[in-house]
């Protein structure tokens, strides 16, 4: 199975009513987005192994003090932040701002993620946690900018 097919058995989560398009019909994987209501999608879905791949990654709880994030040093590519973003609390989806009772969530942490090359543009990023609030945290006295 290739990093963007999708397996028979994910239809009913998609919407059993859309045809999957082929991996290279770009207007195909627009149209079908649309139909799911994540209009804001652009890419093929990605394989189960890589979905699960993530969905482990991202149990993974967070540890300032010891710099453990779900994704550090992980390189993530558009397909992969959308299906994170997609799946996101349990498939709720990402963070509504134009809802505000949903400003108070949390977002997708891509906290340590290697991100570079990817096109994130046109993304519903809100509350994403991407970086760790110096005022928020204990910073150690061995830090340059703490002297």
């Amino acid at each position: 199975m290739s990093d963007t097919d999708v397996d028979d058995s994910q239809l009913p989560a998609l919407g059993a009513s859309a045809m999957i398009p082929a991996v290279d019909d770009h207007q195909g994987w627009q149209a079908y987005w649309e139909a799911q209501g994540q209009s804001w999608r652009t890419e093929p879905e990605i394989d189960l192994e890589r979905q699960q791949y993530l969905a482990e990654r991202r149990s993974i709880r967070p540890d300032i003090a010891r710099g453990i994030y779900p994704f550090r040093d992980i390189a993530l590519t558009r397909a992969y932040v959308e299906w994170l973003l997609a799946t996101h609390e349990n498939g709720r989806g990402p963070v509504d701002w134009s809802d505000e009772s949903q400003r108070g969530r949390e977002g997708i942490d891509l906290r340590g993620a290697d991100l570079r090359g990817a096109q994130l543009q046109n993304l519903p990023l809100a509350c994403i946690i991407a970086d760790v609030t110096w005022r928020k945290y204990y910073v150690p006295y061995w830090l340059p900018w703490k002297r």
